[in-house]
């Protein structure tokens, strides 16, 4: 199949199109490096000539209020422009809780509305939720962070290699459209004080990782199980310790 990977060319995007290409899709990354760019419009309907799928994997290039105009004008230009180009399917990379977490924050306030975009929209879909990724650990550490102390809220956080996450993206491309919203997830929860002193330690980082009941996930107050899938989530199968171990090897 021709598959369109828009982000393609970024952290997950970029595994999602080697994966596709190795099982013999024609995969083809979409960004605006490659001349796509989703706000303008420039390059949509030539990269989208030919394309049975779309996936789309891009981010909002910030994380505050600005993320709403972002995904509303992305979204309804992709999906214009898929139904031009007659695209049967359009693939999009969400994050587990986002409705739970969209009351608090206007980034996924954003995110639920890029999903009620699609769900309403004249293409069929798969909306893949996806849980944090190992390699945002540091950033998030570094959010919450205040003198030598991070504080984190006691939450259940059970996050995957992007590895997994783009093989969960590749698996929903290759399939049919399930018109609603599956979830992946890496193969153990975790208390986030815990896996973030574990991620801290392995890099030789010396903060002190404290549990705070008042503590905030990028300003947001969480639920113990705001952040985990639920029961029907597929997991994948790289554990924390063996993604670290592999870090450290390659560093």
């Amino acid at each position: 199949m021709r598959i369109v990977v828009i982000g393609g060319t970024g952290l997950v995007g970029s595994k999602v199109v080697h994966g596709l290409t190795e099982h013999g899709h024609d995969a083809v990354a979409a960004a605006p490096s490659t001349g796509v760019n989703t706000i303008t419009g420039e390059g949509l309907s030539q990269v989208l000539a030919g394309a049975q799928v779309v996936v789309d994997v891009s981010n909002s290039p910030t994380l505050d209020d600005a993320a709403m105009e972002f995904f509303r004008t992305a979204t309804t230009n992709l999906l214009t422009a898929e139904k031009d180009a007659g695209v049967g399917h359009h693939v999009a990379l969400s994050v587990v809780g986002t409705d739970r977490l969209a009351p608090q924050s206007g980034y996924f306030q954003a995110k639920l509305l890029q999903e009620k975009l699609i769900s309403d929209g004249p293409i069929p879909y798969s909306i893949v939720h996806a849980t944090q990724f190992f390699e945002f650990l540091n950033t998030l550490a570094d959010s919450a962070t205040v003198g030598d102390t991070v504080r984190m809220p006691p939450a259940l956080f059970q996050p995957m290699a992007t590895a997994d996450v783009a093989e969960g993206v590749a698996i929903a491309a290759v399939g049919d459209p399930v018109n609603g919203i599956t979830e992946i997830a890496g193969p153990e929860a975790f208390l986030l004080p815990d896996l973030i002193r574990t991620a801290l330690t392995a890099r030789g980082d010396a903060r002190e990782v404290v549990a705070d009941p008042t503590a905030r996930y990028w300003g947001i107050e969480l639920e113990e199980r705001t952040l985990v899938p639920g029961d029907g989530a597929t997991l994948f199968d790289i554990r924390f310790e063996d993604w670290i171990l592999e870090t450290a090897a390659k560093a």
